[in-house]
């Protein structure tokens, strides 16, 4: 299913409804809006690694030469507010003054009744120093994604959101020659999972189904060979043989500690009765025997 979506010209809401019917009475229903969250973009691992691509031109006309780009992107996939890595190296061997210059193209298509409608904006846009003929030069940036950035969608039939981040020469009288790469951006709650990974329904090795518990899970995954790792605070305590593992006046996974102290003094199991010398023990027989003698003086 599709992700959540608000735009200018349509939108995906999926709604929770609850309804009462009785009879002889009118039905009692009520809706609450959820914002659903698609994982469909995560099956693309190849977006994690570096893009880069090239692009040559012939300029003519009123100028000669040849004009060269290369530009390499640290990874084709984000998320809002994060910053990419963008480096482009320039050979101009023309006989004009060119001007690196890097955008971030937004594009929403809106299909319906086999009509379209596009709407392209233009997220940021930042130009780099200018080149001079026959040199060569590197440029270099750190491009913020805006933060209010719409995710990705791409598995909706009548809505579609992609991202193009444009790395192109500007040359005047001329056609720019770009370099045009695809960027995905996905939700900030997914940073931390690698796409192509595993993310649902279960884990993979566990058999059984989610838990309700108001208690949160582990923090960290189980099994052989999945150890935790620690944090440079936790390392130095372990090193010091002061090492605890949950805070202190806190309790794992939510739980109270008892309100109870232990005893100072030892419990020690119960004792056999000991008898004072000089006592009789009592037998069977003698018990026999004195109610014997009780039955006779009571006639």
């Amino acid at each position: 299913m599709p992700s959540s979506f608000q735009g200018k010209h349509g939108k995906i809401v999926y709604v929770v409804e609850a309804k009462i019917s009785r009879s002889w009475h009118l039905p009692s229903a009520v809706q609450k809006e959820i914002k659903f969250v698609s994982k469909a973009f995560l099956n693309t691992p190849q977006v994690m690694c570096p893009q880069s691509s090239s692009v040559s031109k012939d300029v003519g006309v009123f100028s000669k030469g040849q004009v060269q780009m290369s530009a390499t992107i640290s990874r084709g996939v984000c998320f809002p507010g994060e910053t990419l890595s963008v480096v482009a190296k320039i050979c101009n061997s023309s006989s004009k003054n060119i001007e690196p210059k890097f955008k971030l193209q937004q594009k929403i298509v809106y299909r319906c009744d086999g009509k379209t409608k596009t709407c392209d904006e233009t997220l940021f846009k930042e130009v780099g120093d200018t080149i001079r003929p026959n040199s060569e030069q590197t440029a270099s940036r750190q491009l913020k994604i805006p933060s209010d950035a719409i995710a990705t969608l791409r598995n909706c039939d009548i809505i579609s959101v992609e991202y193009q981040l444009k790395v192109y020469l500007d040359i005047s009288f001329a056609f720019d020659p770009e370099v045009v790469f695809p960027l995905l951006i996905i939700p900030y709650r997914f940073a931390a999972i690698q796409p192509g990974e595993p993310v649902g329904p279960y884990p993979p090795g566990r058999a059984w189904a989610p838990s309700y518990s108001n208690y949160p899970s582990l923090a960290f995954p189980t099994g052989s060979g999945a150890c935790p790792s620690l944090d440079p605070a936790q390392h130095a305590n372990i090193t010091s043989g002061n090492f605890n593992q949950w805070p202190q006046g806190a309790a794992p996974y939510g739980f109270s500690v008892p309100g109870f102290t232990s005893p100072s003094v030892p419990a020690y199991p119960p004792a056999t009765p000991q008898f004072q010398q000089g006592e009789p023990s009592l037998s069977p027989e003698l018990v026999t025997e004195q109610i014997n003698k009780l039955n006779v003086s009571s006639k």
